[in-house]
């Protein structure tokens, strides 16, 4: 028999970017076996070699060395064979042969704690090097341009290593060892301006332009009223919410009061934005609508830390680095031309190859909800994969637009792109997207859309389906928001109330009220809904309430302008919706809270919830509605609310117990024709944190299990992953199949 052993292994996941390769070398040399490692486009590929006894006490230690940011997927593969001598002591090898994106890199990690403590200590050559990272930190999706992860395959690219790094690279005892993302002060970046010019700036009133981690972000002095009104003006955003960044956790707790899981939130290696409710004096042109809520995340990087520590303050804005209708720059030469106008632009010469905003989170009953998945967050959006039949590129819908990948043993959700309906953020995502698309080594079988016909990502996709020679799949839209929910729930099938603004149900009319049962073997069914009110205008009355309170008292037999009236009598540009999110337009503009012309999506719901929550008690009102069955649907009326003449007076918080009991008899309804045991809460108006609170006690009191998504966002930004699950699994609903 041959005198050696050798076992191929090849390790999938997150494998590139953590120090795999380092972490297997080390452990190789402690069993005194030889062999190699190597980086490959979406894998990294081990042979081990060495007396069998030997390879096998390896193999099974693999998992204890694995380095912290490492997933692997099961069962590996492997091969066995018996060899007549080996190839020599272990090395780590580089292939440049092969080209391609691995979905599981890990995404962009905040400094640890080593490299924090070399950037602190005046006697390291580090001290106070703003790009510092080593295998545990730094980044790495917004700087990987392909795979195999090396460092000519990065931003990287540009900066040689110097001695000093070369030699921490290859000593297999340093904790840089084949790290490929190293520098120091003497081989990396540059900063343009210096650091203390940008300060100097900010600690004047100034508006400072910082390339950041996935992109640029402005930044301002919170308590310099002037240079909160200035940055407004500059960004024409008026009254939608700035996110602060916070010197360290114990800042954040000087002016907010944090939970546990707000806290974990905050910590995390993703530092997202997190929204917390603001206890210290109010500022209030930080956030208009509510100034007891602010969204605030800890430094996303050593280049942060660095100004945060530098600033007297200890809370700076940070925002994204555009202008309205932009997309933040990700270029230098970019940032030049749409940022001009600010007072310092402080820029580095590493680039930066995709954008990735800055993550949004909350605590929604009692449990993390990511809003928005961007910096410091995988592509990945949970552990649990469908099995899809097929391979599908999943295009998303038009608002908080993300694109997803998926097939028999992968599902994938892109990084935030934001509104398609703005030029500049569409031609972002297609070239995002067009940068996928030539990396993924496996290419669609069917390309998924959204049912309306009118968005941009439909449009594409149309053509790049043509293009392909794939099937198009046309998703509707709250299916797609129900069918995220059950993935991430992993249930087999399941009640979702799904409430949000809009979308286009397949019947053509506008649904957004929708209570569905879904399921893994048959897709859904609609089982309960509202009755359809007028938008007179169309998309103007989504952007001037008012109409659309107008348009329901006239529908309720009530008094109303005149010219409203005249407009949905004649039927002048009046769709219908059946959505949810209308019914809080209505109510705040009844109210005399909502704004004559909203400046941001969903400000007058926003305004009502806060509202409600500044209400003491509740006077246990119920405001009515009726009831009726059509086709096996149950409808529910709205029209009673408005014919009330002391509504207006009557608490907001009252409102919030009247939908939240509504959606319970939905439920009620929906239980008589499926039997199942848990409701999922999803679609963008479940983000009213007091709505899905008092919605999942009314249920859970029923004895029915409420299911909150949080890895995916249970707004826009989460459909392309129930397209990914209704295009890939070949759904077929009320007899319509849209899967061709």
């Amino acid at each position: 028999m041959s005198p050696f052993f050798q076992r191929k292994i090849v390790l999938k996941g997150t494998v590139e970017g953590v120090g795999m390769r380092p972490a297997l070398f080390r452990l190789a040399r402690l069993f005194g076996l030889h062999g190699h490692v190597v980086n490959r486009a979406n894998r990294v590929e081990l042979l081990l070699q060495g007396r069998r006894e030997d390879v096998e006490r390896g193999f099974r230690r693999i998992t204890a060395f694995l380095p912290a940011g490492a997933r692997l997927e099961t069962p590996l593969e492997i091969k066995d064979s018996f060899i007549t001598q080996t190839a020599g002591e272990f090395r780590i090898l580089t292939d440049d042969s092969e080209a391609g994106i691995n979905l599981l890199t890990p995404p962009d990690l905040i400094m640890c704690p080593k490299c924090r403590a070399e950037m602190n200590n005046p006697a390291d050559r580090r001290y106070r090097y703003p790009f510092n990272s080593c295998g545990e930190c730094g980044p790495r999706a917004s700087v990987i341009r392909a795979l195999p992860y090396e460092r000519a395959n990065t931003a990287w690219k540009d900066f040689p290593l110097c001695d000093d790094c070369r030699r921490e690279y290859e000593d297999p005892a340093d904790r840089r060892f084949h790290i490929e993302g190293i520098s120091c002060p003497k081989c990396g970046p540059r900063l343009n301006p210096s650091l203390e010019t940008a300060l100097a700036v900010l600690e004047s009133g100034g508006i400072a332009a910082l390339k950041g981690v996935g992109g640029f972000q402005l930044l301002a002095d919170p308590r310099n009223d002037q240079a909160v009104r200035k940055l407004r003006e500059f960004k024409n955003r008026p009254e939608k919410p700035l996110a602060l960044m916070a010197h360290s956790l114990e800042a954040v707790r000087k002016y907010c009061a944090v939970t546990p899981v707000q806290e974990e939130l905050l910590v995390s290696s993703a530092a997202p934005i997190v929204l917390l409710e603001w206890t210290a004096e109010a500022l209030p042109l930080l956030n208009p609508d509510n100034p007891r809520e602010i969204g605030i995340m800890l430094p996303a990087s050593p280049l942060h830390e660095l100004i945060m520590n530098g600033f007297s303050g200890d809370l700076l804005i940070a925002t994204s680095g555009n202008r309205h209708s932009e997309p933040p720059a990700l270029a230098n030469e970019e940032a030049a031309e749409h940022l001009a106008g600010v007072d310092c632009i402080l820029t580095h010469n590493r680039d930066i190859y995709y954008r990735h905003d800055d993550s949004l989170a909350v605590e929604n009953h009692h449990r993390p909800q990511y809003w928005r998945r961007g910096r410091g967050l995988r592509w990945s959006t949970c552990d649990y994969h469908p099995q899809l039949k097929r391979n599908v590129l999943a295009l998303g819908g038009a608002l908080k637009n993300t694109f997803a990948m998926g097939g028999r043993d992968y599902l994938f959700m892109s990084p935030h792109h934001g509104d398609l309906e703005e030029a500049d953020t569409a031609a972002g995502w297609e070239k995002a997207l067009t940068q996928t698309l030539e990396q993924a080594s496996v290419p669609p079988d069917v390309v998924a859309v959204d049912l309306h016909p009118d968005y941009y990502s439909t449009r594409y996709g149309e053509k790049l389906a043509e293009k392909l020679g794939v099937p198009l799949v046309r998703v509707p839209h709250h299916y797609a928001h129900a069918l995220a929910g059950l993935l991430e729930s992993r249930r087999e099938k399941a009640l979702a109330l799904v409430f949000d603004g809009n979308g286009l149900g397949p019947d053509g009319s506008l649904w957004g009220a929708e209570l569905l049962s879904v399921s893994r073997a048959e897709g859904g069914k609609r089982l309960a809904t509202w009755e359809p009110a007028p938008l007179p205008g169309g998309e103007l009355a989504i952007r001037e309430p008012w109409r659309q309170l107008e348009a329901r008292l006239h529908m309720a037999g009530m008094p109303a302008d005149p010219m409203i009236v005249q407009q949905c009598e004649k039927h002048l540009n009046v769709p219908f919706s059946h959505a949810a999110g209308r019914l809080f337009d209505a109510f705040a503009a009844m109210r005399g809270i909502a704004p004559r012309r909203i400046s941001y999506e969903g400000q007058a719901a926003i305004r009502l919830e806060t509202q409600a929550k500044g209400e003491q008690n509740w006077d246990g009102v119920l405001y009515p509605w009726r009831n009726s069955e059509r086709d096996g649907v149950l409808y529910l009326d709205w029209s009673p609310l408005f014919r009330g003449e002391t509504v207006s007076a009557t608490p907001a918080l009252s409102f919030h117990h009247s939908v939240a009991a509504a959606a319970a008899e939905m439920v009620e309804y929906g239980l008589e024709i499926q039997d199942c045991d848990t409701v999922i809460l999803t679609g963008g108006v479940f983000q009213n944190r007091l709505l899905t609170g008092l919605t999942a006690a009314a249920l859970e009191a029923r004895g029915l299990n409420v299911f909150i998504p949080g890895l995916i966002p249970p707004n826009d930004a989460g459909i392309s992953i129930g397209q990914s699950y209704w295009a890939g699994l070949y759904f077929n609903v009320f007899g319509v199949n849209y899967s061709f």
